[in-house]
């Protein structure tokens, strides 16, 4: 996976014609296809924030799993460690991640991320492909 990352990373550099040192000059907003989320490990999460870092991004995508643990203490490390990289707006993404809970818990969950990550959250994704996930059949 992280030899995929680096590589996609370098190549949108060589794409808009950049070396890394230049990278941190670029003056336009943009956005890497990647994101964090708790089903990667720590040592996943360090790699692509050390990565997005070195692009200058200003973008990127972290995703909060559904789950009935208030804590979120996942979710919680990794915008934590997102904190290193200069200027990096945050959209995260609430997904189901496995199974598909009732509307109630759905709702409470939404209701808990947000109270919880909207203050280092610029913009909010729910459910990605929701039809892949069962939600048109719930």
């Amino acid at each position: 996976m992280f030899k995929s990352l680096t590589l996609g990373l370098a190549t949108i550099a060589l794409v808009v014609g950049l070396t890394p040192s230049v990278v941190q000059g670029f003056q336009f907003n943009y956005g890497v296809g990647s994101y964090l989320s708790s089903r990667h490990t720590d040592a996943e999460d360090t790699h692509i924030v050390s990565e997005l870092g070195a692009l200058g991004a200003k973008w990127t995508r972290i995703e909060v799993c559904y789950s009935t643990d208030t804590s979120m203490n996942g979710d919680t490390n990794s915008l934590a460690q997102l904190d290193s990289v200069p200027n990096l707006s945050v959209i995260a993404l609430l997904n189901f991640c496995s199974g598909t809970p009732s509307v109630d818990d759905w709702g409470n969950f939404v209701d808990r991320a947000v109270k919880k990550f909207g203050n280092q959250v610029e913009a909010w994704e729910i459910i990605n492909e929701p039809n892949g996930q069962g939600m048109a059949a719930g």
